[in-house]
């Protein structure tokens, strides 16, 4: 039997230690801020957020897409559920609907192979992430090509939102589509495409 490089070794338990301190919780807010003594875990978890997850950790598990965030769980879960589709239009006018990866309509071996992209798009559709947007409809652009055999022109990629009603709530219907981002121009998918 081979002996694994010391280099490998090292760098799968780097990659053990950075993914456990970037999925450790942090310590509640009140401690966090000095207003409740530390008790517990918390002044574990006070230092691996200020000196692990604010390292270049944080870069290496964002570059890599091994980040994660707990907004699923408690104490705040997100009451929204956000998808998305784009609408593409070829150079003969017709438009077809292009549907971004959504857990709730998908089977299981494909909800494993897109659960990523679809974390990906409910962080990119957000204003604060409109630097992504040409960048995804080129993406788009580039992907209907490549499975139809035709270029698309135009791009507008699309948003729908549903506030998951509480216990006692009454679930009100979806709004959308709301259009966050149009490629009016052909040239602007030609600069984007990934």
């Amino acid at each position: 039997m081979k002996k694994v490089s010391p280099w490998v070794k090292g760098f799968v338990l780097f990659h053990l230690v950075a993914i456990t301190s970037w999925t450790l919780p942090n310590a509640a807010p009140p401690v966090a801020a000095g207003r409740m003594p530390a008790q517990g875990l918390d002044p574990f978890l006070l230092w691996n957020s200020r000196n692990l997850k604010d390292s270049p950790i944080r870069l290496y598990l964002f570059s890599t897409g091994f980040w994660q965030f707990w907004d699923m769980f408690a104490p705040t879960p997100i009451r929204t559920d956000t998808w998305g589709d784009a609408r593409v239009t070829f150079g003969d006018g017709q438009s077809e609907i292009y549907l971004f990866p959504r857990s709730s309509t998908s089977p299981i071996p494909q909800k494993i192979l897109t659960e990523r992209f679809r974390k990906f798009f409910e962080r990119a559709h957000l204003e604060k992430n409109q630097a992504l947007w040409p960048y995804l409809a080129g993406g788009v652009a580039k992907d209907v090509e490549r499975t139809e055999g035709r270029k698309p022109v135009r791009v507008e990629l699309r948003r729908y939102l549903r506030v998951v009603a509480g216990p006692d709530e009454v679930q009100q219907p979806a709004t959308g589509p709301v259009t966050f981002f149009d490629s009016a121009k052909p040239e602007a998918l030609e600069e984007s495409a990934p």
